[in-house]
């Protein structure tokens, strides 16, 4: 099979799906492309060699949770509270870069997936931190369709998440 630039001109940069056929009188016959007799493959088109900029997007965290930053009680020996960021869509994107800005923060982070929007939540990272303050960056890779943060912390400040 042979695709030259000028056939790929008008189709977006995406991931798509494949199938080979052969014709054989009236009817199109597939051509089996893997030991499962499987007609189907994968197919990446891209824009170039090199990747496009892709902005980093703003993640919140909605109201309504408990929110340590918020109570100006809080200290490390108090009552944990769990909360999440917004949901991620990573555009079938296998990699993901997060990055996190903290206060004080002391508790756990934890990155979860889901192959759904709104449930089925899976961990895919956990780390720990005692009373950070600094900018953390964080890569999950894999099939994620979905992804989001979860936090469950006693006191300090997530001031800023982005995604990219």
């Amino acid at each position: 099979m042979f695709v030259n630039s000028a056939d790929l001109e008008n189709i977006d940069a995406q991931r798509c799906y494949y199938s080979l056929e052969i014709p054989v009188g009236e009817f199109d016959y597939p051509v089996f492309v893997d030991q499962n007799s499987a007609a189907r493959g994968d197919l990446n088109i891209v824009n170039s060699v090199l990747p496009n900029f892709i902005p980093s997007q703003a993640v919140t965290i909605p109201t309504g949770q408990p929110f340590p930053n918020l109570n100006p009680n809080s200290n490390s020996n108090s009552t944990a509270q769990t909360f999440y960021s917004s949901v991620v869509n990573t555009n079938d994107n296998p990699i993901l870069s997060l990055q996190t800005e903290y206060a004080g923060y002391y508790g756990n982070v934890i990155i979860e997936g889901s192959t759904i929007v709104d449930g089925d939540w899976y961990p895919i990272t956990t780390v720990a931190y005692s009373n950070v303050t600094d900018t953390k960056g964080y890569v999950v890779t894999g099939f994620h369709p979905y992804i989001r943060m979860q936090f469950v912390s006693n006191v300090g400040v997530v001031s800023n998440i982005l995604a990219r």
